[in-house]
């Protein structure tokens, strides 16, 4: 009992701290707070954060302000994710006025990851097909599939990630 309790406090903080690095960066960074003229001054007011996953990926829902688009949060995200703790942000439409900011750890897109997956001892195993953006290995089951297809421009990978299929299952005894 003690254990959770202790585990519940300590998520609450890890909570309270990402609001409030929320609330400190969107304050820095165009299109994500909105300023308003008051009596006693102007007044910033950032994007209100609600329901939190802590993942992975680490995400939580927020409040889109007045007028505010999706697009504004997209734009400012390489600006928001060091902030947070992330090496990048993704910002998904949730309902009209929510989105969802995933802080992604990763970015295989920029990333150079080493291939040390070990081969496969059947050809019913699934294979890895390469790194997610959460860092998580990507199966891929080829008993699922009757083709597959790999498309992309040129140098984007594909025999490499085809070289990286195959030696995954030149070992197979199956």
């Amino acid at each position: 009992m003690r254990a959770s309790r202790s585990a519940r406090w300590e998520s609450a903080r890890e909570s309270a701290e990402l609001a409030l690095a929320w609330r400190s960066v969107c304050a820095a960074v165009p299109g994500a707070f909105r300023l308003i003229d008051t009596v006693s001054g102007p007044t910033t007011i950032t994007p209100r954060i609600g329901q939190l996953s802590a993942g992975p990926p680490t995400s939580f829902v927020v409040e889109l302000l007045p007028g505010q688009l999706a697009e504004d949060l997209r734009d400012a995200a390489r600006r928001l994710a060091p902030s947070l703790g992330a090496r990048s942000v993704r910002v998904v439409q949730h309902g009209l006025t929510h989105v969802r900011v995933e802080l992604l750890t990763s970015d295989p897109l920029t990333d150079t990851v080493t291939s040390a997956v070990d081969p496969v001892a059947s050809a019913l195993q699934p294979l890895t097909l390469g790194i997610g953006e959460d860092g998580q290995p990507v199966p891929l089951n080829l008993g699922d599939a009757a083709h597959i297809v790999v498309q992309g421009s040129t140098g984007s990978g594909k025999s490499v990630g085809q070289y990286s299929m195959l030696g995954q299952l030149a070992r197979a005894r199956d």
